[in-house]
């Protein structure tokens, strides 16, 4: 084996891999560190005379060695420099003693590192040292908050934040400045109230109706927005008791703290909420305090259920929801009053069971198939009804043994949670779902509860796939599906059969010799199939792989020819 040509291989082999290593080396020599802007945000003063803007910034370091990352930041507007802009902030990051799955032990980076300021853990493998100005906050994970004052803001003016190494000697230089700014431009004051939806469903005591609307405040971080608002719904014209009423709600900036988290809303809560309010994060950036009604509830970002109770509701009454400010309490007033209103009208209850598809699969050894069919339920969110179906199934008028089982379904309102977000099911599986029956939210507003055979899966959404096993079928033969009401006490009757069954006249099988696919069998298949298989011996793909084996050989070619003969001599596919 020691011949030249074998050691030259080795040779070429050794520097490559020596080659390798001095590359890794050389790139793990490279520092890896950056100080980058993740945003920049301004908060007015409650009177308007003046601002606060903080940027956001962050750090950066791998675990090799310890880097002293100081920096100072930047922000002005239109081109002036805020007071304060340019302090220096001591950060040194470095590595600790991994102790997973906990954070890293820092003692040892601390004794070494950090004569002055705060020390601690970073994550599970860094450590960090700071001794910052009165304008920056540590919020966590590497990232800090540099606020400054500022003078009164008006929309169009523009306001850059800069990171930078700081002026001093122990300070790593920047070496990434794609990051290193971030700006915004000022904007005109917005805020919105709306309504989303308003609908109807039997109260939870079954002695009336609760009449439930969806409404939604909007603001905008150029400062605290008192969207304090009433809701007024009236049927038929008469507005409900309760309408009307007051619900106190103030939206307003927070604190940014890590990106995608929560803003801190504590300065926003003690300056802006009542002792009795609630007050809470709305998003990253803004805040949100209130103080509801007992008909009111909060569902988070923004959106509020409000529901009032009526003793009864006919088909025709028409429903109104209006949400208004609350001026009389300090509410700013309504900008944009197109969506303060939605209309709709209590229709007749309704549902229905439908099938919405039918197919026929064979086995791999053409033995046997299954019949599939997808069967859909609906119902109007007013009511808790009894849908529970059975699917017959028959070929050429012979019914599948198994088809025609039972399928339990109860469908009915839940409790709505906003918009785009499933309703809450709990009350609604409790009364009507034992188990060991499955329970879930389809939509906004309709629940479900299911025990299902073998043969049936949920899909999703109130559309279920039903299975059978069949002989094998031919060519021709008539499929019908058909679902009906299932024959167990309290399961409705079907009010609309239309669309209650389908008919499927099973297709042809394709034919793999008619490569071409014009119907017909004959040579010009045997020349499209070899232009495939050399394209694929050409460019590495898979389309002549007629054995289905992974791969284009000749075995390929062989396969094809024997369906090919075979195929011809049956006079066709």
């Amino acid at each position: 084996m020691n011949t030249p040509a074998f050691r030259t291989r080795a040779q070429r082999l050794g520097l490559a891999v020596v080659g390798v290593l001095l590359a890794s080396r050389a790139a793990l020599a490279q520092p890896d560190y950056n100080r980058f802007v993740q945003g920049v945000t301004y908060t007015p003063s409650a009177d308007g005379s003046s601002a606060q803007v903080s940027a956001l910034v962050g750090v950066r370091s791998n675990p090799d060695v310890v880097r002293d990352l100081s920096l100072s930041v930047a922000i002005t507007v239109n081109g002036t420099a805020l007071p304060g802009s340019g302090s220096v902030e001591r950060i040194i990051l470095g590595p600790g003693i991994p102790n997973p799955p906990g954070p890293a032990v820092c003692d040892a980076f601390c004794a070494m590192s950090c004569t002055a300021g705060v020390c601690f853990w970073l994550d599970q493998v860094m450590c960090f040292c700071d001794t910052l100005t009165a304008f920056t906050t540590n919020v966590g994970g590497g990232y800090y908050r540099v606020t400054f004052a500022a003078p009164a803001l008006v929309p169009g003016d523009v306001i850059t934040a800069s990171v930078f190494a700081a002026p001093i000697p122990e300070a790593l230089p920047e070496l990434e400045g794609s990051d290193d700014w971030a700006a915004i431009s000022v904007t005109p004051p917005a805020h919105n109230r709306s309504v989303h939806s308003v609908h109807y469903l039997p109260s939870a005591d079954g002695a009336g109706w609760d009449v439930v609307t969806i409404v939604g405040v909007e603001g905008d971080p150029a400062g605290p927005r008192d969207l304090s608002l009433a809701v007024a719904v009236a049927v038929n014209g008469t507005p409900l008791p309760g309408s009307g009423g007051v619900e106190r709600i103030v939206v307003g900036p927070g604190i940014p703290t890590v990106p995608n988290g929560p803003a801190y809303c504590q300065v926003f809560c003690v300056m802006s909420c009542g002792p009795a309010s609630v007050c809470i994060p709305l998003n990253e950036i803004m805040c949100l305090c209130d103080t509801l009604t007992n008909r009111t509830v909060n569902l988070g970002g923004g959106y509020y259920r409000v529901t009032f109770t009526v003793p009864a509701l006919s088909v025709g009454d028409v429903l109104e929801a209006a949400v208004g400010a609350a001026e009389a309490v300090g509410g700013v007033p309504e900008i944009d009053p197109t969506d303060n209103l939605v209309v709709r009208s209590v229709t007749p209850p309704a549902y229905n069971r439908a099938v919405r598809s039918v197919s026929y699969a064979p086995s791999a050894d053409g033995t046997t198939g299954t019949v599939s069919a997808v069967v859909g339920v609906t119902s109007t969110p007013d009511a808790t009804r009894d849908l529970s179906f059975a699917l017959g199934v028959t070929v050429n008028g012979s019914v599948v043994p198994e088809s025609g089982t039972t399928e339990r379904i109860v469908m009915g309102p839940g409790i709505p949670q906003g918009p785009l977000q499933p309703a809450m099911c709990s009350f609604f599986c409790a009364a009507n779902c034992p188990s060991p029956a499955y329970c879930t939210p389809i939509d906004e507003f309709n629940c479900l509860c299911v025990t299902l055979t073998e043969r049936t899966t949920h899909l999703g959404d109130g559309e279920f796939l039903v299975a059978y096993p069949v002989p094998a079928l031919a060519p021709g033969d008539l499929v019908v599906a058909t679902v009906f009401p299932a024959p167990v006490p309290g399961a409705l009757s079907e009010v609309d059969a239309s669309d209650d069954w389908i008919a499927l006249s099973v297709p042809a099988p394709p034919c793999p010799a008619d490569w071409n696919g014009d119907g017909l069998v004959g040579t010009g298949d045997i020349s499209g199939f070899l232009v495939a298989w050399f394209g694929d011996l050409a460019t590495g793909t898979n389309l002549a792989d007629f054995n289905a084996s992974g791969a284009t050989t000749t075995a390929d070619i062989t396969a094809f020819l024997g369906a090919w003969f075979q195929a011809v001599a049956a006079g066709g596919c």
